[in-house]
């Protein structure tokens, strides 16, 4: 176990064989936050939001957002598809969609966290409870994946209640599962070792993580956090540590909305880090449209130090 815990974590250079990609169509409608337009959201500044369509039918149930050398990438709940796309922005920097959209197969099923960190591409898989590691190199994935088993033992993880939110950096791992929002936060070895069992965090009532971004490696973190009582409702929260382990982590929520709000089954986010301002995409399940009328919105945020 300790030989394929180094081969994960250290990931081998990219050899000849990468995954290839194949453009697809996607067309970005513009859609507003706000009913009287307002760009506000607490201490979220709104840039802009569109709802992506494409006549693949691969394209949908989006997970996982990260943003690799300049592209958005994101995977399909579904079919393991990988997708990758540009934000475009018109002059004031506001997004007004996406250009370049390519789609390639990984075969891995249901894919619901996407990270890359520490040479490799990492996807979890909630079905399975499974972390599957694609190295990287320069702007290659590989097209084959070491694929390792998270032990279940002390952490009853059921069918489709693995780890819906995943960020990896070279010291500290968080990983959160959809079973009330249970989190595994730790060495980033350990999780394919002997964990600790899962720990209960005191997210809002009723909301759940779906996706955590580290904003600095083992210090902070967001969280975009998603709720459903008969009706939708999104929410981002910040995550800062003293240290990797469950005492050493602490939460603020920043803001939760519904409607009027632009609502959705959110289930992705990646932080972009800046100088004064962190940049926010945050990005909608649409479950395939095999759950009610639940669409692929991507919004973008700007957020003060």
């Amino acid at each position: 176990m300790n030989t394929l815990v180094i081969a994960l974590l250290l990931a081998a250079d990219v050899g000849t064989a990468s995954v290839e990609w194949k453009s697809i169509e996607v067309t970005s409608t513009p859609v507003g936050l706000l009913p009287d337009g307002g760009v506000k959201l607490d201490a979220l500044a709104f840039k802009g939001a569109v709802e992506l369509t494409s006549t693949a039918e691969t394209f949908g149930g989006l997970s996982g957002l990260r943003m690799w050398n300049g592209k958005l990438y994101a995977v399909a709940d579904k079919r393991g598809t990988l997708f990758r796309f540009a934000p475009t922005h018109d002059a004031k920097g506001n997004l007004t969609g996406v250009s370049g959209a390519e789609a390639t197969s990984l075969d891995i099923g249901d894919a619901e966290a996407l990270e890359f960190a520490n040479g490799a591409m990492w996807v979890s898989n909630e079905d399975s409870t499974t972390i599957s590691s694609f190295a990287v190199t320069k702007d290659q994935i590989s097209s084959s994946a070491t694929r390792a088993a998270m032990p279940t033992e002390g952490w009853n993880l059921a069918r489709n209640k693995g780890f819906e939110a995943i960020a990896i950096s070279k010291d500290c791992a968080l990983m959160f599962s959809e079973l009330s929002g249970m989190g595994f936060i730790g060495k980033p070895d350990a999780i394919f070792t002997a964990p600790p069992n899962l720990s209960a965090l005191a997210w809002p009532p009723d909301f759940s993580p779906t996706d955590v971004h580290w904003v600095t490696p083992g210090k902070s973190a967001l969280v975009v956090l998603r709720k459903f009582d008969g009706k939708a409702y999104g929410g981002i929260a910040r995550v800062t540590m003293s240290g990797c382990s469950p005492k050493d982590f602490k939460l603020q929520v920043l803001t939760t909305w519904g409607e009027p709000v632009l609502v959705d089954n959110y289930e992705a986010l990646v932080v972009v880090p800046g100088a004064k301002t962190d940049t926010l995409f945050v990005l909608s399940d649409d479950n395939f449209k095999s759950k009610g009328p639940q669409h692929t919105y991507l919004l973008e945020f700007s957020l003060a130090h």
